[in-house]
């Protein structure tokens, strides 16, 4: 039984020695909330074929041949040329 004692004190220890060395190497993970915080994913950026500016994906506007622009009045610019 002592065995079964000291074996989970030291199951604990080597358990809080990782934790410190991972928060010693990655100081932003602890900030975070821990290595498993969830964190939001990279969007791609697209090139508006109108100013070229870079825009993310979500708030791309696009038209019917697959061009895409930063906003409408890009997009109907780009249709009267």
């Amino acid at each position: 039984m002592k065995y079964l004692i000291w074996f989970v004190i030291c199951l604990a220890v080597v358990t809080w020695i990782k934790r410190k060395k991972a928060a010693f190497f990655n100081p932003q993970a602890d900030a975070q909330g821990g290595a498993g915080a969830n964190n939001p994913a990279v969007e791609s950026m697209q090139q508006c074929a109108q100013c070229g500016m870079h825009i993310p994906a979500s708030e791309a506007v696009t038209d019917g041949s697959g061009l895409i622009f930063c906003c409408q009045e890009h997009r109907a610019q780009h249709v009267v040329r």
